[in-house]
């Protein structure tokens, strides 16, 4: 069971709450909801950049990811549940061990484990908080418009194909937070790159029979796929 207490430390009075199960992430929803741990409000992920997994378009998602990656750059917003309160508690995270500057948007996840978003009014008072959970990147899926994860990438000349990398931890769960990607296509002639290639969608277009390589690398881990353009087969008369 977690309990709640109050606290003073760096500079501001902190909400703590204590139980051995929360430093395990024991207190976090099951469904990870975006529910604060202290009840007071819900917490909502934001879109740092275009290289976010949880985000399609750019646009939030329905459901506070689950996991972010290592490396990713993420941030917080809180609406407190009195929407009387203003200004609106800013967030920020618990410790930069985890989650630090990065000179940018956002805040970095630094290493492997829990951090902390802490929700914090404009009297310096800890409103709120919730963990998540940062793993490292482990897989990479890359999925067209009707596969989630692709084997292989069959088109024939002329085709163009969108595709887009999921970074996944360990137990194939997908990682929220704004990664660099890189894509490189091995197998002059047969194929080319028609977008940029340094974000986590491309277009794909093929160019004449023959077999490539598309290799994708994101938070360490490179992702290497067969691309085979062949002409498309037609049945014979009778």
């Amino acid at each position: 069971m977690c309990t709640a207490g109050v606290s003073a430390g760096g500079g501001w009075r902190v909400v703590v709450v204590w139980a051995g199960a929360l430093l395990a992430g024991g207190c976090v929803e099951a469904d990870a909801t975006a529910d604060g741990e202290l009840r007071q409000g819900r917490f909502g992920h934001v879109c740092v950049g275009d290289g976010d997994a949880a985000c399609d378009d750019g646009l939030p998602p329905e459901v506070f990811p689950e996991v972010f990656a290592v490396g990713a750059r993420l941030d917080a917003t809180y609406l407190p549940d009195d929407g009387d309160r203003l200004p609106l508690p800013r967030v920020q995270p618990g410790s930069t061990s985890s989650l630090r500057a990065g000179g940018g948007a956002g805040w970095i996840a630094a290493r492997p484990g829990w951090a902390v978003w802490l929700a914090i009014d404009a009297n310096d008072v800890v409103v709120d908080l919730r963990h998540v959970l940062l793993a490292k990147v482990d897989a990479i899926a890359v999925a067209s418009e009707e596969v989630d994860d692709l084997a292989r990438v069959a088109l024939a000349p002329g085709d163009r194909l969108a595709l887009r990398a999921a970074p996944q931890d360990g137990v194939g769960r997908a990682l929220g937070g704004s990664l660099t990607y890189a894509w490189r296509l091995e197998g002059q002639g047969v194929a080319q790159i028609v977008s940029v290639a340094e974000r986590r969608a491309i277009v794909l277009e093929a160019l004449e029979p023959g077999t490539a390589v598309l290799r994708v690398t994101a938070g360490g881990v490179t992702r290497a796929l067969d691309v085979i353009v062949d002409e498309p087969q037609h049945g014979g008369e009778d």
